[in-house]
């Protein structure tokens, strides 16, 4: 979906596009906006590479839209549900239960 360039400098594949807008997120929109589509992060606890920007939202909010994921009590974390492995997988050709 992304690939890594010089410094952790992350760009958005034409794969990764059609991907996005195969599930219905529409990166015309976000392409005018001034935050970057996809920007390097760590994750503060398991000290991973992670998606962030506009991209990283708007698929979180499309994979909670799908029931993909939903919000653990009294976190910050999500869960990924069984409709949500298929979906990664069938999608994005990964399976997040073996990440």
């Amino acid at each position: 979906m992304y690939s890594q360039g010089f410094d952790f400098d992350y760009h958005l594949t034409g794969r990764g596009a059609d991907q996005l807008d195969a599930l219905g997120i529409d990166l015309s929109s976000m392409r005018a906006r001034r935050r970057l589509l996809i920007r390097y992060c760590v994750d503060w606890s398991e000290r991973l590479h992670h998606l962030a920007g506009v991209v990283r939202a708007a698929l979180a909010k499309r994979m909670f839209e799908l029931g993909w994921i939903r919000q653990t009590r009294n976190s910050r974390a999500v869960q990924v549900t069984d409709p949500g492995y298929r979906g990664v997988n069938e999608t994005f050709g990964c399976n997040p239960r073996a990440e």
